[in-house]
């Protein structure tokens, strides 16, 4: 049980991971495009930004929430081995 349930998390480790890099390179490409500042500006101004600029931001999102998720599996793979020391 204890073996499936570390190779399942590996698993998904894995593919978040994957997903993770992915998004990282597509977010790096859009960021050479994409003016940061105008996002700001647009957003003082009362208006939306441009649909590249919104792209940017929410791969900017993902990017983060995704990093998240491999904290949180980083932590379930801890909780997942057994500890060593005497039985309270």
């Amino acid at each position: 049980m204890i073996k499936e349930r570390n190779d399942l998390l590996a698993e998904i480790a894995n593919v978040v991971d994957i997903a993770h890099s992915h998004l990282h390179v597509r977010r790096n490409e859009l960021e050479k495009k994409v003016d940061v500042s105008k996002i700001a500006q647009a957003y003082a101004d009362g208006k939306e930004p441009d649909e590249e600029s919104a792209l940017y931001m929410d791969l900017e999102l993902a990017d983060g929430l995704l990093g998240d998720a491999m904290a949180i599996i980083g932590q379930l793979r801890e909780m997942a081995v057994p500890k060593i020391g005497p039985i309270q």
